[in-house]
């Protein structure tokens, strides 16, 4: 006779909840409404092939991640010293940086 599931042990971190699952979904959506408001709306966002395909990517990798038991964390702090001299500057921070310097009006 198999083991009882709702009984069995299973590893740390191999599955979420069903509420943390939708509430990253929620997050999710919530994060690709931003552009689409800024888009002008549906019908405005998804008329780019573009950006169809990067709303369909963002999706499949968070459905994806909600299967996966992957933890980003070694468990080691790091040092005050980053790769490539960047100091303790976010790289998204500066891609945003940079794009916001790019659309100055000249």
């Amino acid at each position: 006779m198999p083991p009882d599931r709702s009984t069995a042990p299973r590893a740390a971190g191999t599955r979420i909840g069903f509420g943390l699952g939708l509430f990253i979904l929620l997050l999710t959506a919530a994060y690709l409404g931003l552009p689409v408001l800024g888009w002008g709306g549906f019908a405005g966002f998804f008329a780019h092939p573009a950006l169809i395909a990067l709303a369909a990517v963002l999706f499949a990798l968070t459905i994806a991640s909600l299967f996966t038991a992957g933890n980003l964390s070694s468990g080691v702090r790091e040092g005050s010293r980053q790769p490539l001299g960047l100091g303790r500057v976010h790289p998204g921070r500066a891609v945003a940086r940079l794009a916001a310097g790019l659309h100055r009006p000249a």
